[in-house]
């Protein structure tokens, strides 16, 4: 493998890591603008009140750039590792990277 080629892998599997950890989350509306946590908890809770997807209109955003409120996101996704190990993802909130 070539130098640059691990460097881009070593930098990949930091940005998983992180994600794993939670530390890198924060939520988002429709648009992709950072918005309370407390919105994404809410619907999170909905959601397992009503064993249904909720609205759907906050989710859990990982990665990227943005990350205080009012912000717009970029360059991550609403997916994220589980805290098992990188053998399958931990949960999806909608469909497509935002």
């Amino acid at each position: 493998m070539k130098k640059s080629s691990l460097v881009a892998f070593g930098a990949i599997m930091a940005a998983l890591i992180l994600s794993a950890c939670g530390e890198d989350r924060r939520c988002v509306d429709p648009d992709g603008f950072v918005v309370e946590d407390e919105k994404c908890r809410k619907e999170e809770k909905d959601q397992a009140r009503t064993g249904s997807r909720g609205t759907g209109v906050f989710r859990w955003y990982y990665g990227g750039s943005g990350h205080t409120v009012g912000s717009r996101v970029s360059g991550g996704s609403h997916s994220s590792v589980s805290r098992g190990g990188f053998g399958r993802l931990g949960f999806l909130h909608g469909s497509g990277s935002g």
